[in-house]
């Protein structure tokens, strides 16, 4: 059902909001963010500085991801931006090479948000047709997302791999996904 899932595309016809969720859910839950600052952050940590180190400066690389003193990334993944100027293709090309060698990827996993018929047709939730028509939009006819394009969103489609680094991994899963996009990368740098 996942791999099913992963080949569909993320579409929402309405904006709404669930958060119900089960007594046993709401237990695993608990239990989990209990040992969350010990075992799933520490991990994610570790091994997002196993990709630091090997991909930093790493030609047909442009970005990994930023932290600073104001703000940690919980890497729940691992996104890179590709240097499109060094390569011979886009992330479409790396994902399915990614993917031909077994190494678990995606790209960018909500394209242009704003294009979500949701957003263009302003269907909301619940009778106020939250946002779109609510009090708390000054002026609902003002986002008119039928009509709008974000170039930043649109370049990014084609510029970001994204790597897991789930906390149950052992090392030699991030060394091997390391191997993986190292040997895919340089095997579509631009031949000078």
């Amino acid at each position: 059902m996942l791999a099913l899932e992963e080949k569909l595309p993320y579409i929402h016809t309405r904006i709404g909001f669930n958060y119900r969720m089960t007594e046993i859910q709401s237990v695993i839950g608990i239990n989990e963010l209990k040992r969350f600052d010990s075992w799933n952050l520490k991990r994610r940590f570790e091994y997002a500085a196993m990709y630091d180190k090997a991909f930093a400066g790493m030609k047909g690389i442009k970005k990994l991801p930023v932290n600073t003193a104001e703000r940690k990334c919980s890497y729940w993944w691992y996104p890179i931006l590709i240097d499109l100027d060094s390569l011979d293709c886009q992330a479409d090309t790396i994902l399915k090479d990614l993917l031909a060698i077994k190494i678990p990827c995606y790209g960018i996993q909500w394209p242009e948000a704003y294009e979500e018929k949701a957003y263009i047709e302003h269907k909301g939730f619940g009778e106020a047709n939250f946002p779109f028509d609510s009090e708390e939009y000054t002026d609902p006819s003002a986002v008119d997302y039928a009509k709008y394009k974000c170039p930043v969103a649109h370049k990014l489609r084609f510029e970001t791999v994204c790597l897991f680094l789930h906390p149950s991994w052992e090392k030699i899963h991030i060394e091997r996904c390391i191997e993986g996009l190292t040997t895919v990368i340089k095997a579509h740098l631009k031949k000078k």
